[in-house]
């Protein structure tokens, strides 16, 4: 199933069912599919094009350019296309094409050039020869423009309070959101007729606001927490080379890739807001951002055909990370006595070897084998170093004498190797039918963590129909299309050992938790596909989903999962001219979790100790619905088109826990209709309204009603951010000339 294309003319149709799980009520966002759709229907005219021979040696392409308006401010509509603002905005879109009799080819694009996310290319080149490609895009990212701050950063990246942190008519508005600026080029060329060079350059500038969570104090008595509008201007520079030669029945490729990191901002300093909660707490905290890095990688890629009918292709790779940022100082804080700092920087190190083989493979006419195996060796060369530390600028380093506790931590480098393995066979029955087994395996081994080695085995096999039914039965006819596949996946490890304290053995989490990713598992899984056509013009379909995820050693933490999930839909095509579709999609995430609230018991077992007092069972559920009519000549000369989209998610948490308050649902709901029309003036000129509403409503108990100081937590400083909602109208117009 394929998205709709909205960077390209005429093609913003979606297709049945393309909404399906679009929108993760747990992560509250709007999905970049609707969000790239903003104003890019149809945009080729329907018209009669000349035959392509005439078009060898000829430019061609169109221009569109028009005006839009927007009825309402909304960032988060806007979010990754720049919609964000009321008013008119500039519509521009172009696709020019130079074709010529020598081979020679030329093509400049530009997509939503009035917008925030505009991107143009240019493309020259031989074919046969040559060919460089040049590119200029841009892509933001807005997430708020509600939130609120107590600071300003009066240079220096060090924010000051502009009053107290109590008077919340003082705080400042701030946006929290990024926009990235990339430029680039790519070059490639053939110095001889098995031979081809490819050199590409691209740089990428990051800038904007995001959010960042800081500490001062050192206990929960005397502790404050505050979420700071973090600065971020990043630079990033990709660097790839590579060396082709193909001949006969195989070819290979050298290849160099350089990763450049840098970021302008080493630190954020931050003004103390609750000063008088602890003497000893300092005026100011300090956390180091994020630093720059490097990754070089050599590869080794190439393809073979081992007889006419099996072909060996793979990938052989070794990179190096490196990040030798300058360690800032223990603190800030010059009334606390820190000794000098072990070493100057991290010189962070990690080796990267990778080696990726895949085999295919027709023995016989009926049968089609592929194989498959990956080795992924990530290799943590940083050395391991003690280090001693303040307790969030608030306290001395080295051993808290109120509390004893030892201040000393030793870095853990993370270093794993993973292996994959896979085969599988398919068996064609008959002309239409197939039968497929697959076996897939995964060894992981892991340094320095909870579980050693953990091997998983998954077991699959897929069964495939397709017939006329007219052949089958004299009362009914069409075509019908069905496929089943059927999976079971299990995991176990080595044993599971739960971090302590370097010191005196103490638990540093509950030595009962499984983490999901190395728990042991036992899944199963059923797909189901059915789509009958009883006449040429109309196609039904309907496909089902079903996942059990069982975490049976698993006592706290995630103990089960369950995901289903159905879809139906319909494409009518009545004439040439007329394409009409309706779906809906539903979706159910269920887990199950436990925990434990209470402190550890004094004796018996682990599970007398640690064992779960608290139980939560998480229902997700998502709803999408989509109808749409695209119909040429609708009216003499006029093309026409209507899509509307309804989507609903609810998210419900039921805690199992004496004393604790319910959580209220989570919930978002979104209305979107787009409506076209396109006249055809003439063969090369062509006028377009387009019209677009979209209504979003969304609530999150996590930030709704959370003051930037909420009388709950009167030591935590927070945003003020609450869900996105909104209602907007966009409406263009705009001309469109072809040539």
């Amino acid at each position: 199933m394929k998205l709709c294309d909205c960077s390209l003319p005429g093609k913003c149709q979606p297709e049945a069912g393309v909404v399906s799980g679009i929108y993760d009520i747990r992560r509250r966002k709007t999905q970049l599919l609707f969000l790239l759709c903003v104003i890019n229907f149809p945009l080729y005219a329907q018209n009669e094009q000349p035959p392509e021979e005439e078009l060898a040696s000829q430019v061609s392409g169109y221009v569109e350019a028009g005006v839009g308006y927007q009825s309402d401010d909304s960032v988060w509509f806007g979010r990754y296309t720049g919609l964000t603002d009321k008013g008119p905005y500039f519509i521009g879109n172009l696709d020019i094409r130079s074709r010529k009799e020598d081979g020679s080819h030329t093509e400049v694009t530009g997509r939503r050039l009035g917008l925030d996310s505009r991107s143009i290319m240019f493309t020259h080149g031989v074919q046969g020869d040559y060919e460089l490609d040049l590119i200029y895009d841009q892509l933001p990212n807005f997430v708020s423009d509600t939130a609120v701050t107590p600071y300003v950063d009066e240079g220096d990246n060090t924010l000051k309070l502009t009053g107290s942190v109590l008077d919340q008519d003082s705080f400042n508005t701030v946006e929290i959101g990024t926009e990235r600026r990339r430029a680039g080029g790519k070059l490639s060329f053939t110095p001889g007729s098995n031979w081809k060079v490819k050199l590409a350059y691209r740089h990428e500038e990051k800038e904007g606001t995001g959010q960042q969570g800081a500490v001062l104090g050192y206990s929960a008595r005397r502790q404050s927490l505050s979420i700071l509008p973090k600065p971020i201007e990043y630079t990033t520079d990709l660097v790839d080379a590579s060396l082709g030669y193909a001949k006969d029945r195989g070819h290979v490729e050298l290849g160099y890739h350089l990763s450049m990191f840098r970021n302008a901002n080493e630190s954020l300093t931050w003004e103390n807001p609750f000063p008088s909660l602890d003497g000893e707490t300092g005026a100011y905290g300090r956390l180091a951002l994020e630093p720059d890095n490097d990754f070089q990688q050599l590869m080794v890629s190439g393809g073979y055909r081992i007889t006419d009918k099996t072909y060996l292709t793979g990938v052989v790779s070794s990179g190096l990370m490196t990040q030798d940022q300058q360690y800032l100082p223990y603190t800030i804080n010059e009334n606390i006595s820190t000794p000098e700092l072990p070493r100057e920087s991290l010189d962070g190190k990690v080796r990267q070897n990778i080696v990726d083989l895949k085999l295919a493979s027709r023995p016989g006419s009926k049968w089609n084998i592929n194989g498959a195996y990956r080795y992924h060796d990530h290799d943590n060369q940083t050395s391991q170093t003690s280090y001693v530390y303040p307790i969030a600028d608030s306290f001395n380093s080295g051993t808290n004498a109120r509390d004893e506790i030892d201040l000393t931590e030793t870095n853990q480098p993370y270093s794993y190797t993973q292996q994959r393995a896979g085969l599988d066979a398919k068996y064609r029955i008959g002309r239409w039918t197939s039968l497929t087994l697959g076996y897939d395996y995964e060894n992981f081994k892991r340094d320095n963590s909870d579980v050693d080695e953990t091997d998983e085995h998954d077991f699959w096999g897929k069964f495939k129909w397709k017939h006329g039914l007219d052949q089958l039965s004299e009362t009914m006819g069409g075509t019908i299309d069905t496929w089943l596949r059927l999976g079971h996946i299990t995991r176990d490890g080595s044993g599971y050992n739960p971090p302590v304290t370097d010191s005196d053995g103490l638990y540093i989490e509950n030595p009962l938790l499984r983490k999901y990713n190395m728990a042991d598992l036992e899944r199963d899984e059923l797909r189901l596909y059915l789509s009958y056509s009883p006449i040429d013009t109309l196609t039904l379909a309907a496909n089902a989903g079903y996942a059990n995820d069982d975490y049976e050693e698993s006592l706290i933490g995630l103990t089960a999962a369950r995901h289903s999930s159905a879809t139906l839909e319909a494409t009518l095509v009545p004439t040439e001219d007329v394409t009409t579709y309706v779906y809906y999609t539903r979706d159910l995430i269920k887990s199950d979790q436990a925990g434990r609230e209470a402190e550890a018991g004094a004796s018996g077992s682990l599970v007398d100790q640690y064992g779960p007092d608290w139980f939560a069972e998480l229902d997700d559920t998502m709803d999408n619905f989509g109808i749409g009519l695209q119909w040429a000549d609708m009216l003499p000369k006029v093309d026409a088109g209507v899509d509307y989209v309804y989507s609903k998610g609810k998210g419900e948490t039921e805690l199992q826990l004496e004393g604790a308050s319910p959580f209220t649902d989570i919930r978002t709901q979104l209305y979107s209709l787009k409506i076209y029309a396109q006249y055809n003036h003439s063969r090369n000129l062509a006028f377009r309204l387009r019209y677009w509403h979209e209504d979003y409503e969304s609530s999150d108990w996590a930030v709704d009603g959370v003051d930037p100081v909420a009388a709950e937590y009167p030591t935590s400083l927070f945003m003020g951010e609450g869900s996105p909602d909104y209602d907007v109208d966009v409406l263009g117009l705009s001309m469109l000339y072809s040539f």
